[in-house]
């Protein structure tokens, strides 16, 4: 079926509908791009961009030149969703500020839509998997650049040198620091080790689409450079991008070699994620053994059969004879990780229903703090470091119910439409597992994942979708 509002003059653009197209290949070319500290500037380049569009779109809309396209499902049951987190702010400490965070979720849904829109209505979905790609590079490079630096003694943003992680690792005496790679994602390494996650494999098939990957160095090149700057983020996103590795290794590997190969890279994601889970709960800071003797022990001995007088290899304890013990010993601290998702948990069951409202986890912390509930050193935390805990504690069980059904829907629509949609729709399932350890969905990467992985919906693609979508 075709959708309303799609353009059937291609290659015949008038100007403003070309400044429209470079518009929002700017917009996906920028949207993992952050010049600007986030916890301190709210707005980045993608929001200029973005108002530059509207005002476009508006003009074009004002002359009856442009018709929007109609919403996918999937959309409309991401806005459904966005509905519950308006019907919590009744719940909120700080109304406003509960306000404020619901109005950046309803942004975020409107950039999803506006790439949607001029994907379907200019039938541009190519150029933007093409400037998506483009700006993969660009992270990339971001981290090559930043190192490079580093190791000429120049301290810059891109990767940081992170004493701390020497003096924990206790290697301090052979290195100064430790390089930790941000790129362009600012502030912290987990939102660069998520963003690699989750668009691997989405580049990876975009790649092969365009005839890059015959070569074998080439691959090899790509998967050594991913997976480098996903350890120079020591985090637990790692185990995503190991696992995104492995899948595209496996999808576009021509030979079984090749297959086994990913599977591999699956594997050792999957190992090492259940290494790391400890450590989400509890750090072992101790660990230790001891032997102890009782002051009266003695070894009771015995005539073997050679006639040998020796220790008894084998005895009970009997009256006279004392007694020896092994004693273990285990230290550990819970971390925050634990503490925070156990205030989670805490607000959950006294706002079952419809949460705290969006943004409110900080102010429901800092109740629990006052109470002695959590202890007094998490106040630099605004959520649960887990995007499942933080939806229960805002938005209760009605909007994490709600939220779960429309990542089912948009799971199943994506399934639906072809390779790259498919790679879309996996991309999503992985970051929905490191979302355990971190909140993504304020990032503008993931919505524009969304709103470019359905386009072919909206086109009403069923082939491969690898070229003319």
């Amino acid at each position: 079926m075709k959708a309303v509002g799609i353009a059937t003059n291609a290659g015949k653009w008038s100007f403003s509908e070309t400044i429209s197209r470079t518009l929002v290949c700017a917009i996906v070319c920028s949207l993992p791009i952050m010049l600007f500290n986030p916890m301190v500037y709210r707005l980045q380049v993608t929001e200029a961009l973005v108002a530059l569009l509207l005002l476009v779109m508006m003009w074009r809309m004002g002359h009856g030149s442009e018709r929007l396209v109609r919403p996918p499902i999937a959309l409309c049951a991401v806005a459904v969703w966005i509905g519950c987190a308006c019907v919590s702010v009744r719940n909120a400490p700080v109304p406003r500020e509960a306000w404020i965070e619901t109005g950046k979720l309803v942004y975020l849904w409107g950039l999803a839509y506006l790439l949607y829109h001029h994907g379907v209505r200019y039938r541009m979905g190519e150029q933007l998997w093409n400037w998506m790609a483009i700006a993969f590079g660009i992270v990339l490079g971001g981290v090559v650049l930043g190192l490079g630096l580093l190791l000429c003694g120049v301290e810059n943003a891109l990767v940081h040198p992170y004493r701390i992680i020497a003096i924990a690792l206790n290697i301090d005496s052979w290195v100064d620091y430790v390089p930790r790679a941000h790129s362009f994602l600012q502030p912290t390494a987990n939102m660069l080790g998520a963003y690699l996650a989750g668009m691997t494999l989405p580049v990876m098939l975009y790649m092969e689409a365009r005839g890059w990957w015959p070569s074998r160095w080439r691959l090899i090149a790509g998967t050594v450079g991913v997976l480098g700057a996903g350890a120079l983020t020591m985090s637990r996103t790692v185990v995503g991008i190991l696992v995104a590795t492995g899948i595209g290794w496996y999808w576009i590997g021509r030979t079984r070699k090749w297959r086994w190969g990913g599977i591999g890279f699956c594997v050792v994601g999957l190992l090492t994620w259940f290494a790391l889970i400890p450590f989400t709960v509890f750090y072992p800071l101790h660990v230790g053994a001891s032997y102890s003797t009782h002051p009266d022990f003695k070894k009771e001995m015995i005539v073997d059969d050679r006639g040998r007088v020796r220790p008894n290899p084998v005895y009970f304890l009997r009256p006279g004879y004392g007694m020896e013990q092994w004693t273990f010993q285990f230290g550990y601290g819970f971390n925050h990780y634990a503490w925070l998702k156990y205030g989670a948990w805490t607000l959950f069951r006294r706002h079952p229903v419809i949460g705290l409202g969006l943004g409110q986890y900080g102010r429901g912390r800092q109740a629990l703090q006052a109470e002695g509930v959590l202890p007094p050193d998490l106040h630099e935390y605004a959520s649960a470091q887990s995007q499942y805990a933080t939806s229960l504690a805002e938005m209760g069980l009605v909007g994490f119910l709600v939220g779960g059904g429309a990542c089912v829907v948009l799971g199943w629509g994506l399934l639906h439409r072809g390779r790259r949609a498919q790679a879309v729709a996996i991309a999503l399932g992985i970051v929905a597992i490191i979302a355990l350890d971190i909140d993504v969905i304020a990032f503008r990467w993931v919505w524009g994942l969304v709103g470019i992985g359905l386009v072919p919906l909206g086109l009403g693609v069923q082939h491969d979708g690898l070229r003319g979508v």
